[in-house]
């Protein structure tokens, strides 16, 4: 997960069993991914945005192009397409549809 303001979100991710791993900087995002097993990864739009045209997300199918990435949003109704990267988006204000698409995106 690239850091946001997400900690209920982390909390509930460790009671269910998710191993989480925090990176400060999307740099550290993507070099986490280069080097472990990562099942899931979640980035906020917030910092997608901040990083010219989706680099973040792209990056990180570059080097891990069979680990899922998932947009948290704080409306998904302003996005009527995927941005090129991400596999799905999700609301971060339903904790119970991110570990549905935790679920369905890394299944």
């Amino acid at each position: 997960m690239v850091a946001g303001h997400y900690e209920s979100l982390e909390r509930l991710l460790l009671t269910r069993g998710y191993t989480v791993v925090v990176s400060p900087t999307s740099d550290q995002a993507v070099a986490v991914c280069l080097h472990n097993h990562i099942a899931a990864v979640l980035i906020d739009e917030g910092t997608a945005t901040d990083v010219e045209e989706w680099s973040l997300a792209r990056s990180l199918k570059a080097v891990s192009p069979n680990t899922p990435v998932l947009l948290l949003v704080r409306d998904p109704g302003t996005h009527r397409n995927l941005p090129p990267g991400v596999d799905c988006i999700v609301s971060e204000s339903e904790p119970s549809e991110v570990l549905q698409a935790l679920r369905d995106c890394a299944a």
